[in-house]
Parts: C-alpha cells; structure tokens; sequence
C-alpha cells in the first residue's frame, strides 16, 4: 500500500511510529535538520527510553532497536514487511535496511507504555503480541525534560 502512495520516491524519507511514543524537542529538530538538509545518512537513529509507571522512571532496556520508529530514506530495494521489519533486496539475500545503510544517531524519544491504563491490556489481545514482563527491567529515575507535548499534557491534567 505503502509504495502505492505518490510520495513513494528514492530519496525521500518515511517513517512509522506509535501513538504511545513521543519525541524529545530537540530530537525533532534533529530530524529535521537532517531530512530537510543535506544528509549522508539513509537511516536516522535514537534511543528509546520506556516509561511503563508514570513519568518518574524509566527504562532503557526496552527497546535495542535505535533505528525502530525513526525516519528511513527510501531506496529502490526498500522494502516492509507487516512486522515492521524495513529490509534491503538483495540479489541473493534480503538484509536489514539498519545493517548495510550509513546512520545518524539524532537523540531519543519516550514511550509511554503505562500498564495501568486499560488499554495496556487491550492492545495484547491483537495479533500475537505479549505484553512485557515489566519487572525483568532496571528502571532508572528520570530527572530529564519530558517532550513539551507531556509537560503541556501534564500541566493541563494538574488544573
């Protein structure tokens, strides 16, 4: 579907993320600056910090793939699979798109995947997704910025 669309171009960038995930304000810059300029990199990368209590702690354990969710330059052997799996065809083999394009680390993003909400449970009952044990991760105090979309969520929440 996706390479059906007009947009569909070499050169140009796409990336898919979750509702649930938020982008530092200077990530976004990041982003920008690179999709919008110049850039030698194909792939732009980050670190994913999970929040699954509330906005107080976190962990970094979550998520290993830096590329997951972040912008793609599209090349003529691109491809997606329903996994969100982005892929480089090959002759003889398909490769990970992550594993044989030049990348740009660009900042981190926050995934708030909170299991006390109702939904936490419901988006497990699609497909053949687990929930995470979240008790398996270290979780580390967060004495950081919260992407100003949360800080202004938080404030409004607190009025």
């Amino acid at each position: 579907m996706i390479s059906l669309s007009q947009f569909w171009e070499e050169g140009r960038w796409f990336m898919t993320y979750d509702c649930d995930q938020f982008y530092q304000d200077r990530t976004i810059e990041n982003i920008q600056n690179e999709v919008n300029g110049d850039s030698d990199a194909e792939l732009l990368t980050a670190d994913e910090r999970t929040f699954f209590h509330g906005c107080q702690r976190y962990t970094d354990q979550y998520e290993a793939r830096k590329y997951n969710n972040m912008p793609h330059r599209i090349r003529t052997d691109t491809m997606i699979f329903p996994t969100r799996a982005v892929t480089t065809e090959g002759l003889f083999r398909t490769r990970y798109y992550a594993d044989v394009v030049p990348t740009k680390h660009v900042g981190t993003y926050h995934h708030y995947k909170f299991e006390f909400e109702e939904r936490f449970e419901e988006t497990y009952q699609v497909g053949n997704r687990k929930p995470p044990k979240v008790d398996q991760y270290n979780m580390q105090p967060f004495e950081g910025t919260h992407p100003s979309v949360i800080r202004n969520y938080i404030k409004s929440a607190a009025s």
